[in-house]
């Protein structure tokens, strides 16, 4: 009878001790289940230029990859990486292959396969497959430039109007030299578009060129052609009267001035012609200068 209870203890004991293995096993770093994340647009305009970014993250780490390029009959593989050190984070490119692949079909695939280097599923890891849809595109936006003013006088406006015609138009724009986007506004019918644009007055030259964008990102741009007409404001000198000082500006600076009761004439006109009015000059420039800032890589030059 106690051999039988000695037993019974040693097989519950090598039961107890295989459940606390799996259970380590299964909760494991080293046995972790989730596969590797993608990140890949699924349906891309691609101009065969431009890489497409990729990146691919796993906690335990990927240990293997490859991308392939197929049209339906044809493939390529782009990339067949092992690593002997899995990474936890891969950002690339993937570049159009410059030789062995050629096809004229409309659509490509783009497949991309990760594994990762967990022991889980039999020691052969998680493993994670991406497929993007692919539309070639390498033709640019048609882009006309149809009428615009004559001139444009610095501290005034000018009108333009365009047509701009792509079956994947993204974006269009007018960049300026000194670094102001004009978004254009549809008229007419589509493909038509009509913008104002501005010359700030302390600005010493304007240039304004239009550029439309598709999704594959073609770009096509053409310059407004206007004729520059340089303005000289006049500063002009008035001569101060009590009256005008009691009237207008002390009633602004009655209102506006914290130290009012402290100030003498001189005190109250200054006040109003330099504070004051350098606080409007800033509001009013912050109002007409709201335009899109452009990047430094899209100004004329």
């Amino acid at each position: 009878m106690q051999k039988k209870r000695t037993g019974t203890i040693v097989i519950l004991a090598i039961l107890l001790a295989i459940v606390a293995m799996g259970l380590f096993l299964y909760n494991s770093p080293m046995f972790e289940r989730k596969p590797p994340q993608i990140t890949l647009e699924k349906d891309i305009h691609w101009n065969l230029r431009n890489p497409i970014p990729l990146q691919i993250k796993d906690d335990c780490g990927v240990k293997f990859l490859r991308i392939i390029l197929s049209d339906g009959e044809n493939n390529i593989v782009l990339l067949n990486e092992t690593y002997a050190t899995p990474k936890k984070e891969i950002d690339t490119y993937v570049e159009y292959p410059k030789t062995g692949f050629f096809s004229k079909s409309s659509t490509l695939i783009l497949k991309v396969e990760a594994t990762d280097g967990s022991k889980w599923n039999m020691f052969r890891g998680n493993k994670a497959v991406a497929k993007a849809q692919i539309f070639p595109d390498t033709k640019t936006p048609n882009l006309l430039a149809l009428t615009n003013s004559y001139k444009i006088t610095k501290g005034g406006v000018a009108l333009v109007a365009f047509k701009a015609e792509d079956e994947n138009l993204k974006d269009v724009y007018i960049k300026t030299n000194f670094g102001h986007l004009f978004e254009p506004t549809p008229f007419y019918k589509e493909g038509y578009f009509v913008s104002l644009l501005a010359w700030p007055s302390h600005e010493d030259t304007f240039k304004a060129e239009i550029v439309a964008v598709d999704k594959a990102g073609n770009e096509s741009k053409t310059r407004v052609k206007l004729f520059l007409e340089n303005k000289r404001y006049r500063s002009s000198t008035i001569a101060l009267k009590e009256s005008f000082i009691e009237g207008k500006i002390t009633d602004l600076a009655k209102r506006y001035a914290r130290d009012f009761n402290t100030m003498d004439d001189l005190a109250k006109f200054k006040f109003v012609n330099e504070t004051l009015r350098s606080d409007d000059e800033k509001t009013i420039a912050k109002v007409t200068s709201a335009v899109t800032p452009m990047p430094s890589n899209k100004r004329i030059t």
